[in-house]
């Protein structure tokens, strides 16, 4: 049985780091790293669950998402692989994000 592995992309990543800059601006070192975790505890739960996000094809062929507080987790499953490709504030236009 293989393992699933968790695979942020490049445009992930970058999500990521702009959200830290963002928060910490607003919220401060403390919540910004207590909400980075939970983005990134949500991240690792789609390993176990990957099916629970919910199927957003219509806005991209083969792509899920998972709420994470304001943001939202895109991500696409891949053989063995749980590739997380953007993360989205609630209010970003997600189908110009991801084309």
């Amino acid at each position: 049985m293989s393992r699933r592995k968790l695979v942020y992309l490049l445009t992930a990543l970058d999500d990521l780091d702009r959200i830290g800059r963002e928060s910490d601006a607003l919220w401060g070192r403390r919540q910004t790293r207590t909400y980075l975790r939970s983005i990134r505890d949500t991240a690792k739960n789609l390993l176990a669950f990957p099916g629970t996000g919910t199927d957003c094809s219509d806005i991209r062929a083969g792509y899920r998402r998972k709420r994470a507080g304001v943001h939202h987790i895109f991500y696409r499953l891949t053989g063995d692989e749980v590739q997380i490709v953007r993360i989205l504030h609630e209010r970003q236009d997600a189908a110009s994000q991801l084309q």
